[in-house]
């Protein structure tokens, strides 16, 4: 079986709860997805545990995402750093040179991470490497946390906090 590369960003009064959500949610839609595409003389869908997503992982670990950073442009880091280290050969780390593309208005903008967002970046992209292993995880503040509370009816609400999951999944 393959991996599958993920993100899912999620909500709760903490990372566990918002990963317990995740999970749930990622695996009734996948579910949903296959009873959907199925055909009805064949036997009954049966999950086996290859969904290639947030649903496959037990666990993950949490770092910081560096101030003035999007979600987007630490998650495209991560991979441009990963994608690097594979490409060489080696860890990310001996061979990412620090830049990563973002993309604005259908455009895409290269930049180069300062020192916060490199290290956590190469943190970010040791999860591309384990299907098996955590996901990785961090808080999504600021305007990106109220603009998906807003989109989600969670304005106004305590103790709700947003969180962006991430790895590569069996599939």
């Amino acid at each position: 079986m393959g991996g599958n590369y993920f993100d899912t960003i999620s909500w709760g009064k903490d990372a566990q709860d918002a990963f317990a959500r995740a999970r749930e949610r990622d695996l009734s839609e996948y579910i949903a997805d296959q009873e959907a595409d199925r055909d009805y003389d064949d036997e009954p869908f049966q999950y086996e545990g290859y969904s290639g997503t947030v649903a496959e992982k037990d666990s993950f670990y949490s770092f910081e995402k560096p101030a003035r950073m999007s979600t987007r442009a630490l998650l495209s880091a991560a991979m441009t750093a990963y994608d690097a280290g594979q490409a060489a050969g080696t860890r990310p780390v001996l061979a990412w040179n620090g830049t990563y593309k973002v993309w604005a208005n259908g455009k895409a903008r290269t930049r180069k991470a300062n020192q916060l967002q490199k290290i956590a970046a190469l943190r970010a992209a040791r999860t591309y490497d384990d299907k098996w292993g955590p996901a990785a995880c961090f808080e999504v503040t600021g305007k990106e946390a109220q603009e998906f509370k807003a989109r989600h009816g969670l304005t106004g609400k305590r103790n709700v906090k947003v969180f962006c999951f991430f790895s590569v999944a069996s599939c």
